[in-house]
């Protein structure tokens, strides 16, 4: 009943926004989904229009500070994981034990931050790795209005040529704020660093 619920409520979601979801494989499970471009607080509000649209049982990575007072509740129950920037120590291991659940989701935004960025975070990449779960493209893009499920990528460790990948399907799109969008890019990639990324 509460999936039917949340179901109906996405679809509501989309039509108020008047953004119209694209799904690549239909009935296909995803079990970890990164969504660009991420410009302002409705992305992660049409995010979860996409995902419950579609039936998914969603758990997303939220910043903590915004897990207070009641937000607290409603986060947890809409299936936000707060996770603590300043002390990353033990996510991707936690995230990575959440993955193993057939029914789960994990949503997160490699960003990390509504503002332009000049890199991505690798966490994603690494918890891919380590996790050996294929990397589902969520996306926004208000230029077309349209935004949803992507292709899906297995990481092979070749993280340029990974990355390219990714590059290539966000390359264009545009954010709930246009302007805003960062460059799908790793840090690792340009100082040729890229031990962290090793599955």
């Amino acid at each position: 009943m509460f999936l039917r619920v949340r179901v109906l409520f996405g679809r509501a979601i989309l039509a108020a926004a008047r953004v119209r979801l694209v799904d690549e494989d239909p009935g296909k499970h995803r079990p970890f989904v990164i969504v660009a471009p991420h410009t302002s607080y409705m992305d992660p509000v049409l995010l979860l229009g996409f995902t419950w649209a579609t039936g998914y049982n969603v758990r997303a990575i939220v910043e903590k500070k915004f897990f207070v007072g009641p937000f607290d509740w409603l986060f947890r129950k809409l299936g936000g994981i707060p996770i603590d920037r300043k002390r990353p120590i033990g996510v991707v291991e936690e995230i990575t034990a959440m993955l193993s659940d057939p029914n789960v989701c994990v949503v997160i935004a490699p960003e990390g931050t509504r503002s332009a960025t000049e890199f991505w975070k690798s966490g994603f990449y690494r918890i891919a790795r380590s996790a050996g779960v294929p990397v589902t493209c969520g996306f926004v893009d208000m230029r077309r209005r349209v935004g949803g499920l992507g292709p899906t990528f297995e990481l092979t460790g070749d993280v340029a040529a990974d990355m390219d990948r990714i590059r290539g399907f966000y390359e264009g799109m545009t954010g709930w704020r246009a302007g805003k969008e960062s460059r799908v890019k790793l840090r690792n990639e340009v100082e040729g660093d890229l031990r962290l990324c090793e599955g």
